[in-house]
């Protein structure tokens, strides 16, 4: 009974992962300039930062050395610009979906992180943080468009996760290091410098 009540359980936490995915991942070219169109017509659909993540990974694969465009940090745009380095990918559209395919991945990770946070206390309260992280409007809506704020978000909560494991020096280095790459996502990060501090001075 209870390892029915297990695959069941996790059976269901799966299907819910893969419904996240698919919200995310579908109509991906949406108002990409030349992808989409309705009778020859562009269908007008992007975040007013996606062209400036767009301008910094063509930077990079120009010429890797130089960077000049910090609207944003460069993390996303460093790794959008080694996968298309590796792939050869040049032109426009495969760009923008390969820069909002990041934004999907890292949503879907802190998803995960989101419900892995959630198990420390019980398999109720996981669900709901599990449906709640994957089918908000708002979270499904970041996560489409080629922007940081999903991939400093990951980085937030992967190091909320790391200093709710205790007090080992690990834990520290983990919750460090996802803090670092926060910011390297978007200066916003640097607001949640205190949270491994704050995280350890609740234990008391």
């Amino acid at each position: 009974m209870i390892k029915t009540k297990a695959i069941f359980y996790y059976s269901a936490v799966t299907l819910i992962f893969v419904l996240a995915f698919m919200l995310r991942f579908s109509h991906l070219d949406w108002g990409i300039p030349g992808a989409y169109q309705i009778e020859s017509l562009p269908i007008p659909g992007l975040h007013p930062d996606e062209p400036i993540m767009i301008r910094q990974i063509n930077e990079l694969l120009e010429d890797p050395g130089q960077f000049s465009t910090f609207t944003y940090p460069p993390l996303q745009a460093q790794i959008c610009a080694s996968v298309a380095a590796i792939a050869q990918i040049r032109s426009t559209v495969p760009l923008y979906l390969l820069a909002r395919a990041v934004s999907v991945v890292a949503s879907i990770l802190t998803i995960w992180f989101v419900w892995l946070i959630a198990c420390r206390w019980n398999r109720t309260l996981a669900t709901v943080a599990l449906v709640l992280a994957a089918f908000t409007m708002e979270a499904c809506h970041q996560a489409h468009w080629a922007n940081p704020e999903s991939l400093c978000t990951l980085g937030i909560v992967a190091a909320t996760w790391f200093s709710l494991r205790g007090r080992r020096a690990s834990n520290y280095i983990g919750a460090g290091i996802c803090l670092g790459l926060s910011i390297c996502a978007k200066y916003f990060g640097v607001l949640f410098l205190h949270l491994p501090l704050v995280i350890d001075l609740s234990r008391g």
